[in-house]
């Protein structure tokens, strides 16, 4: 049994050349669906796996399937581990019985 939706963890900085993390400035994430809409179908279409058409119908969607969900945060590797597999077992779980 697959899920065909995709997931990302996503970090909220990173380490500099002296081990020492930087965190970036929170963003306004609310145009984040619509910019990672967007650049899916565009590698879809240039793998003639969707074609255009069928790709600026979806963008014109109200409710294109694309979402970011950013409300979750954590603040050491430990706990970003067992959010990340707490979500992803309640997910996996909910995906065996929408039948995918």
């Amino acid at each position: 049994m697959t899920d065909p939706l995709p997931h990302s963890l996503v970090t909220e900085g990173g380490t500099d050349e002296a081990g020492v993390f930087q965190e970036i400035p929170c963003l306004d994430d609310s145009r984040l669906p619509k910019i990672f809409a967007r650049e899916v179908l565009t590698d879809l279409v240039r793998k003639e796996l969707v074609s255009p058409e069928w790709a600026e119908r979806i963008l014109s969607w109200r409710h294109t399937g694309f979402n970011v969900h950013s409300l979750v945060r954590t603040k050491t590797k430990l706990e970003a581990e067992r959010v990340g597999r707490d979500f992803l077992s309640r997910h996996a779980l909910g995906a065996a019985f929408r039948g995918y």
